[in-house]
């Protein structure tokens, strides 16, 4: 998963099972996958997420990204989100600095279309 606020991308990560917990083919946080840093967000996924998060209108706003590598390199979109009524993108990943950077860059991306930027 990569997500984006104001047009910039960021935060690269994976869920992936921890020891001691069931496996299955729907590694979902409610069934007790984590979420761990991936690194750099590679070039492929990051122009993958951009076009479909263009494609719903969502890049220049708020939103995440969660995709799946192909055998052959190649990485697919499985879906985009965003919040509603209620917050629809996980907030509680366990990982504390992202989780700081994603409410910052939410507020910065609310606050600019509004003429105001709170953490400059």
């Amino acid at each position: 998963r990569t997500y984006v606020a104001g047009g910039e991308l960021f935060g690269w990560v994976v869920r992936r099972f921890p020891s001691g917990v069931r496996p299955s083919p729907w590694v979902a946080h409610a069934r007790g996958a984590r979420y761990e840093l991936a690194g750099v967000l590679p070039q492929e996924a990051l122009i993958a997420a951009k076009l479909a998060l263009q494609s719903v209108g969502l890049f220049e706003s708020f939103g995440c990204v969660d995709l799946l590598r192909r055998a052959t390199g190649e990485w697919v979109v499985l879906e985009v989100g965003t919040d509603g009524l209620f917050n629809h993108v996980d907030r509680e990943l366990g990982l504390p600095v992202l989780e700081l950077e994603i409410q910052k860059r939410i507020a910065t991306a609310f606050w600019a279309k509004a003429g105001c930027h709170p953490y400059s």
